[in-house]
């Protein structure tokens, strides 16, 4: 059985940060509008190269030349992937991490 079914269906409310390339797989796409409430964290291209330019021994797909430009494809192959699996997206430019966390649960408890 897939893992991500397992973990989904498994009878818990699971919290679930995935790997940014989960949405490329129709299934895991499927399983992720089927079984759980999809918050997308967005930010501007900027915004998110700086953070993972912290980071690049973690982030393989943005060694090399022009990590910029990298960005730009993953973001223009994925985006329309994440908005079709999204229940809730928040723009995180700027916002620490307690406002993105009251704006889940503000947006959660009305039920978004």
């Amino acid at each position: 059985m897939n893992p991500l079914k397992n973990f989904l269906f498994g009878g818990n409310a699971p919290t679930l940060a995935t790997g940014g390339g989960i949405v490329l797989r129709e299934d895991n796409r499927m399983l992720l509008q089927q079984g759980a409430f999809t918050i997308w964290l967005d930010a501007p291209t900027d915004v998110l190269l700086a953070r993972l330019l912290a980071h690049t021994e973690e982030r393989p797909l943005l060694k090399g030349d022009n990590p910029a430009a990298r960005l730009d494809t993953l973001r223009q192959q994925r985006e329309p992937l994440y908005r079709a699996v999204a229940d809730l997206v928040i723009d995180t430019a700027g916002l620490a991490p307690e406002a993105i966390s009251a704006m889940i649960w503000g947006q959660v408890m009305r039920g978004a």
